[in-house]
C-alpha cells in the first residue's frame, strides 16, 4: 500500500529540533523537509530524478511547501510555436544558381562547384538567406571577403578566394 500524503502536520514541522546529523521529515509525494543540525528547515521536492528546494522553514509554511509540490507536478504549458526560419541556405541557394548556368562549359561548372565546396560552404554556406527581394540575410561582400578570401591571405592564395566570391550570388 502507498504511503499516505500530507503525513506532516504545522505542529510536528514547528517542534522539529536539530539533531547530530541532518534528516528528513517525508510528507509525502516527493516532498520533505531536511532538518539540519544548525537548526535550519529546509523544503525539498525529489521530482523527476531532481532534488529541487522549496525554501526555508518558517518563511515557506507547510501549505506553501505543497503548494509549490503542487505546481512543480502540473505539466509545463507548452510554449507557442515559434515559426521556423524557412529562408534557405547560402548552400542551397548557390547549388539552384550553378544549376542554372547551362550556358557554361564543362570545366568552368566543375572549377565553379569545387570552389563553392572547398571555400565558400565550409565557412558560411549554413547561413540563412532572403531570396524574395534579392536581400541576402547576414550575407555581405564584408562578410564573404573575411569569411572566404582572409583564410586564404596566409596560404598565398589569395587570388582563389577572391574567385569564389567572385562566384558567390551577392546582394
Amino acid at each position: 500500500m502507498a504511503k499516505a500524503m500530507n503525513e506532516l502536520t504545522d505542529k510536528t514541522v514547528k517542534d522539529a529540533k536539530p539533531g547530530t546529523s541532518p534528516y528528513r521529515m517525508v510528507d509525502g509525494g516527493g516532498l520533505f523537509l531536511l532538518v539540519n543540525p544548525t537548526g535550519s528547515k529546509l523544503w525539498r521536492l525529489k521530482h523527476k530524478g531532481t532534488l529541487l528546494s522549496q525554501g526555508a522553514y518558517p518563511e515557506v509554511t507547510l501549505k506553501d511547501a505543497r503548494a509549490r509540490r503542487a505546481a512543480a507536478k502540473l505539466p509545463c504549458t507548452p510554449t507557442p510555436d515559434v515559426p521556423k526560419d524557412t529562408s534557405p541556405t547560402l548552400r542551397a541557394a548557390a547549388v539552384e544558381w550553378h544549376a542554372a548556368q547551362t550556358h557554361w562549359s564543362d570545366t568552368n561548372r566543375r572549377i565553379v562547384s569545387r570552389l563553392l565546396e572547398d571555400c565558400v560552404f565550409p565557412q558560411i554556406g549554413n547561413m540563412r538567406i532572403k531570396i524574395g527581394d534579392m536581400q541576402m540575410g547576414a550575407i555581405t561582400k564584408t562578410l564573404l571577403v573575411d569569411a572566404v578570401v582572409k583564410p586564404f591571405e596566409g596560404r598565398g592564395v589569395i587570388e582563389r578566394g577572391e574567385r569564389a566570391v567572385g562566384y558567390t550570388p551577392t546582394p
